[in-house]
């Protein structure tokens, strides 16, 4: 349950910063939220 949540959060946060930051700062940010959400998942 809290996977799909946070997926799908982790798609809104992406496209939103692909549309304000363009291409290359989205796949750095993407990664540290996917680092987050990976160290969430573990609790």
């Amino acid at each position: 349950m809290f996977r799909i949540l946070s997926l799908s959060v982790f798609k809104l946060c992406e496209s939103y910063f692909h549309e304000q930051c363009g291409h290359k700062q989205t796949v750095m940010v993407s990664m540290q939220i996917k680092l987050a959400f990976q160290t969430l998942a573990k609790y």
